[in-house]
């Protein structure tokens, strides 16, 4: 059963029946919204036509006020005027929602992709291959988007995690730096020298990137004068061509081994060349249908370079960063360790100079204890003397009394 969803087909631009009724019996009433549909025995062609059409594009299905309500893709083929008239209506709706012309943007995105499925539409309706071949085409576009979209949100993440790494750890490193300083007086220079590394860093990025860009641009000459040497035939295609042209493309694919997920080179290329001579093919039935579909294989293409560039350039911050982050350790640990290496110099210095101190006071200490017992050894020497000169002094007293 189809999805259901409360989408009118006023919001799309691939045109659409009229809503039909649901009943519980699996009965179809016509939905009284728009004029009643004569009913009619479709031809094994038409009925053909209109299984790929619901094979492509599925019917949808919504719920309103209690009842089910399916409305299934019209079959109806397209005039040259239908094909002026969507053009002009996808202009409208491009300047009406303020689409970005370059770039990545969902609503330009969506639009073109609803053009593109109506001229699917319009083509399957004339030509069933030709229609499942730009549906495989469509398909494989929208693989190769969201591989871009996956590698720059992994891009973003490698980048944002390398600079997270390079955060990590530099304040500590800043913490011992700065303890160190007190030491040694000298940072201001190395912070010069810092700085002149990390601009030759920044330079030899920019001449890296500026290299990529111009190596980018030598390959899309390249490719553009190889698309212009092609030879463009006149010829109509016929359904024999078509489902030749499938068969050539499946046959390409797998011979130069193209990988079917993913960003393929190859895959791309390929699709490409499918994609181009398609728009050939479309373009000599009908003119505007052709135009049409080269805006839409163009917007495809900007989208895919933007998400290129994006990536890149997410790559080229995260080497930055990380490129920033190894320098910067590098150069702190050599400062760290020179000014260890400084400070165990003097811790050497200050500990001989101690050393030194230390023999002095014992020295100093061994002279004030010699000249103590040296004074003490004349005092009791001039205490002796003393005494026996008191002595000779009362003996001489005495017989005189």
């Amino acid at each position: 059963m189809a999805e259901r969803i409360t989408t009118t087909a006023e919001d799309t631009l691939v045109r659409y029946d009229n809503p039909v009724l649901v009943s519980k019996k699996a009965e179809a009433i016509p939905s009284p919204r728009g004029d009643a549909i004569e009913p009619c025995v479709p031809t094994e062609a038409k009925r053909e036509t209109e299984e790929i059409l619901n094979a492509i594009l599925p019917p949808k299905e919504w719920e309103e006020d209690g009842q089910i309500w399916t409305q299934k893709i019209s079959s109806t083929p397209a005039t040259r005027l239908d094909v002026i008239n969507l053009q002009e209506l996808l202009d409208t709706r491009l300047q009406q929602r303020q689409a970005r012309e370059t770039g990545i943007c969902p609503v330009r995105r969506q639009l073109y992709t609803q053009c593109f499925d109506e001229l699917i539409r319009q083509v399957t309706i004339n030509c069933g291959e030709r229609g499942l071949l730009l549906l495989r085409v469509r398909d494989e576009a929208r693989i190769t988007m969201e591989a871009y979209q996956t590698l720059y949100c992994s891009s973003i993440a490698f980048g944002m995690r390398k600079a997270l790494q390079s955060e990590q750890g530099k304040s500590d490193l800043l913490d011992q730096v700065a303890k160190l300083e007190s030491e040694r007086s000298s940072l201001e220079k190395l912070c010069a020298e810092l700085k002149q590394k990390t601009e030759q860093l920044e330079r030899r990025a920019a001449e890296l990137r500026a290299a990529e860009e111009k190596r980018h641009q030598e390959e899309l000459l390249a490719l553009k004068k190889t698309n212009a040497q092609l030879k463009i035939s006149s010829t109509p295609a016929t359904r024999l061509d078509v489902i030749n042209l499938q068969e050539l493309l499946d046959t390409r694919l797998q011979q130069r081994q193209a990988r079917e997920t993913g960003i393929c080179p190859v895959r791309r290329q390929l699709y490409t060349q499918c994609f181009d001579e398609l728009i050939r093919q479309v373009t000599i039935n009908c003119g505007e249908r052709g135009l049409l579909l080269l805006r839409v294989r163009d917007e495809a293409r900007i989208t895919m370079e933007a998400y290129q560039t994006l990536y890149c350039s997410s790559i080229a911050f995260g080497m930055r960063k990380a490129l920033q982050s190894e320098q910067g350790k590098s150069d702190l640990l050599d400062q760290v360790a020179k000014l260890e290496s400084e400070r165990s110099s003097l811790e050497k210095l200050c500990a001989e100079l101690k050393q030194k101190t230390e023999q002095l006071e014992r020295r100093a200490a061994e002279l004030r204890a010699a000249e103590e017992k040296r004074h003490q050894e004349e005092l009791l020497a001039l205490k002796k003397t003393n005494a026996q000169l008191k002595a000779q002094l009362e003996g001489i007293i005495a017989p005189k009394k």
